[in-house]
């Protein structure tokens, strides 16, 4: 990581506010592409912009983007992309402590969390387009790889352990697509609490909120497959999730419970069985609370009939 220094970069230098930068007429669907002018002739130099702490500053030849574009926090480089003929390469970001964030050329990403730990890898064979995603615990096992091609999306969702918890597959050759879901029961049963704790301190919504909603989507799938089977056994995991260090995981709770009117159920589990060892008194007031706005917005709203017993 260096720090920002103007002698680095292609001469001359001016802000990109300045009043003799346009942009040649006409269109191009790559923007990058649209040479850019200088008192109407083709730029060759860089440009440079400010805002608060943070400065970018970009490389031009003939117009187009070539060589480095670099974005500086409090002048230190935290992104770093390199171009040539206005294409883009590869790149590198940095987080605010030093350490690597992205690293990316055309077939290959990586990604680590601010600790140095690396959270995730993609590989795209350069003929087919067929690709490889890996998303990693701390430890360094697999958290979850999906591979892709024209036909078939295959998704595994793992346990630190290394236990298979979920297989999904999705077949584009069909019309319309076929989306075959298989859960390891036995695993989910034992692991659904630990599994639904993100590792990287937020990075992995931040970085790939997708996969980690869709993971999440999938899991909660399957509490829905327990319902089914058992009201009993799915208020008791509501119940432990209320105590779940994960915020998004205890607000994803009360909304069910309020929407579906789940609390009288969950309180007969709760009083019965689990008041010696779990304490979520003080949620119950929260789900109460937002039962009651659901029922003054959607009184009619269409919830999950249940019985205890």
């Amino acid at each position: 990581m260096t720090h920002l220094n103007l002698e680095d970069f292609r001469k001359p230098i001016f802000y990109e506010t300045d009043n003799h930068f346009s942009y040649e007429s006409g269109f191009n669907v790559n923007y990058t592409r649209i040479p850019l002018l200088f008192q109407n002739q083709r730029f060759t130099g860089s440009t440079i912009s400010q805002e608060g702490d943070t400065c970018r500053i970009i490389e031009y030849a003939d117009g187009l983007m070539e060589g480095r574009n670099c974005l500086f926090s409090k002048e230190k480089l935290i992104s770093e992309v390199f171009y040539n003929n206005g294409f883009e390469l590869h790149g590198k970001t940095w987080h605010e402590n030093g350490k690597e964030e992205f690293v990316w050329e055309r077939y290959t990403t990586q990604t680590w969390d601010k600790e140095g730990a690396l959270i995730y890898e993609k590989y795209v064979e350069p003929d087919t387009e067929a690709s490889e995603e890996f998303f990693y615990f701390k430890n360094g096992s697999v958290k979850f790889k999906q591979f892709t091609n024209l036909q078939i999306c295959v998704k595994e969702y793992y346990s630190p352990n290394q236990e298979l918890l979920i297989t999904q597959k999705i077949y584009f050759h069909t019309s319309p697509i076929t989306d075959e879901v298989v859960y390891n029961h036995d695993a989910l049963q034992e692991r659904y609490f630990e599994i639904l704790r993100y590792e990287h301190e937020g990075a992995d919504m931040k970085y790939f909120p997708n996969e980690v909603n869709g993971r999440m989507h999938l899991i909660w799938m399957w509490f829905w497959d327990i319902f089914k089977m058992s009201n009993t056994s799915f208020f008791e995991i509501l119940i432990n999730l209320l105590q779940h260090p994960q915020k998004s995981v205890v607000d994803t709770c009360v909304q069910i419970i309020a929407y579906h009117r789940f609390l009288d159920g969950i309180l007969h589990i709760y009083h019965k069985k689990m008041s010696a060892s779990v304490d979520v008194e003080s949620i119950f007031d929260q789900i109460k609370a937002q039962q009651k706005l659901m029922d003054e917005s959607k009184p009619h709203r269409e919830t999950k009939p249940y019985k205890i017993g």
